[in-house]
């Protein structure tokens, strides 16, 4: 039952971070502060920059100290760079928002893949893995699209700035779940490869981060900044392809099959 508990509550974590009611009216909050659309480009830069920076360090970190430490300050991080976001609206302070949000990033996704195979090899369910991670990805997915009609309502009734203030509460709520993790009985194992780790799960980011620059913002064919950001995207693509050929694999979470590279 306690193992059951366990993956309900890293699904109640990937559905309460994927609920990103900020997405669809971030880039109207950055610019009713000021921003321009080359400062927001150079803020979703130092996201994606960060992040990819900040995988190799965090999966160190959780594999020395424990995939529920990891999964606790990813979730305390996300709720703090939220908070910055609504507390200090000027660029600076979205800029030291985007690298927190992007080390808690760091701190949770290879985490909380990890722990809930760990979770089910304990309950000697690994063919269930990706079943289960399958429905949890599902899960966040339909969480981000109730986030994004929710958004719109918020911000028409009330503000922008609500929208990203109710973000950060949502934020918080994740910290109780992390708290009621259970550590995990391998977690004393290391089988992380960090560098094809970090290059894969880094590119994918900054080409999803990237991508969804794209479509929020003005498009300017003549713009520099498009040239940049086309050109970012597309190697990020290429970088995240070119990895995957390189490990031989083709699997989306990391976790599992990065273990199988020790033991094969």
């Amino acid at each position: 039952m306690d193992k059951q508990r366990q993956i309900y509550f890293l699904l109640s974590i990937r559905v309460i971070r994927m609920f990103m009611i900020t997405m669809p009216v971030i880039v109207i909050y950055w610019q009713s502060a000021g921003l321009g659309i080359m400062d927001i480009f150079i803020l979703q830069v130092i996201y994606s920059v960060a992040w990819v920076l900040f995988e190799v360090p965090s999966g160190w970190f959780a594999d020395r100290y424990g995939y529920k430490l990891s999964i606790l300050l990813g979730t305390i991080l996300s709720t703090v760079g939220y908070f910055v976001f609504w507390g200090f609206p000027v660029y600076e302070g979205f800029i030291v928002g985007e690298i927190i949000l992007a080390l808690s990033a760091g701190f949770v996704s290879g985490a909380r893949d990890a722990l809930l195979y760990d979770t089910l090899e304990a309950m000697k369910r690994v063919a269930m893995y990706t079943k289960v991670q399958g429905r949890q990805f599902a899960a966040g997915n339909i969480s981000e699209a109730v986030a994004a009609l929710a958004a719109g309502v918020v911000a028409y009734i009330y503000s922008v700035e609500t929208v990203i203030l109710i973000q950060g509460i949502i934020a918080a709520t994740s910290i109780f779940f992390a708290f009621k993790l259970k550590m995990s009985t391998t977690e004393k194992e290391s089988y992380s490869d960090p560098f094809f780790l970090a290059l894969k799960m880094g590119c994918t980011h900054t080409k999803s981060c990237v991508t969804s620059t794209f479509f929020q913002l003005p498009w300017e064919p003549q713009s520099f900044a498009w040239c940049g950001l086309c050109s970012l995207c597309g190697v990020s693509c290429l970088c995240h392809y070119s990895t995957l050929a390189c490990c031989g694999r083709d699997s989306i979470s990391p976790q599992p099959w990065v273990r199988s590279w020790h033991t094969d």
